[in-house]
């Protein structure tokens, strides 16, 4: 028992460094997301990048900025999107630009083998969706600098990418975009899931510590009492002779 406790506040300790230590980096993020490229996106033709340099085998993403001219609004009244229609009295400060445009875009490492095929559409109802500032929007739309972050992928081993990346026109709301730009992030931070474990590592570590510690108290006493006391006597054997 006392050689199992021990193996208990080993590991128990060992994963509460390790904790106390990944928790140190997540709070002081030094790989905070790092902007590796910006270009400028033509609307309905294809932007090819240099070869880019980014960390390998890293969480990387892209990501799209630009000024939108919309003539239609959406409302986000409690999580909920609404559509706006002139019927509908809301105010004016919950109203945001509606619109969508298209997009697909590939990851190739420097030797333009595919890392990654995606589409998705730099959309108003996109969950990374962001803005400063919707002062300018109305019920019958406006203008607002925008920007949408897409899903991330994982760099290659080489840390070398390369990325083809088309945005199409909003031919569903009849938006328009001022001076789209791509931008090329890496060191994108870690998932939610991973962030949680990250933070429970410590607190499992002290909690098998504890469990290790008392395992290895009761196993200590036991022995001592058995040094003390001496083994329990054995009862007389009783052979039976037929």
């Amino acid at each position: 028992m006392m050689r199992f406790g021990c193996a208990l506040i080993v590991l128990g300790f060992a994963l509460c460094v390790a904790g106390i230590v990944a928790v140190g980096f997540w709070l002081f993020d030094p790989w905070a997301a790092r902007e590796v490229k910006q270009e400028q996106i033509p609307i309905g033709q294809p932007v090819v990048t240099e070869v880019l340099p980014v960390q390998p085998g890293g969480r990387c993403a892209l990501k799209v900025v630009a000024t939108v001219h919309a003539n239609q609004a959406v409302y986000r009244k409690d999580g909920a999107w609404e559509d706006v229609d002139d019927k509908r009295l809301i105010l004016a400060d919950g109203y945001e630009p509606k619109y969508r445009f298209p997009v697909v875009y590939r990851i190739l490492d420097e030797n333009k083998q595919e890392v990654a095929d995606l589409s998705g559409a730099f959309t108003y109802d996109e969950q990374t969706h962001e803005s400063a500032d919707f002062s300018d929007v109305g019920l019958k739309g406006g203008t607002a600098k925008v920007g949408v972050q897409f899903p991330t992928f994982t760099a290659p081993p080489s840390g070398k990418v390369r990325i083809e990346f088309t945005m199409f026109p909003d031919a569903i709301n009849g938006a328009t975009a001022e001076k789209p730009t791509l931008l090329v992030l890496d060191h994108i931070p870690q998932s939610p899931e991973r962030t949680t474990a990250t933070i429970l590592a410590p607190f499992v570590g002290l909690g098998m510590l504890a469990a290790g510690f008392v395992v290895f108290c009761v196993g200590a006493v036991g022995w001592l009492y058995r040094q003390i006391v001496g083994p329990p006597p054995r009862r007389p054997q009783v052979v039976v002779v037929l």
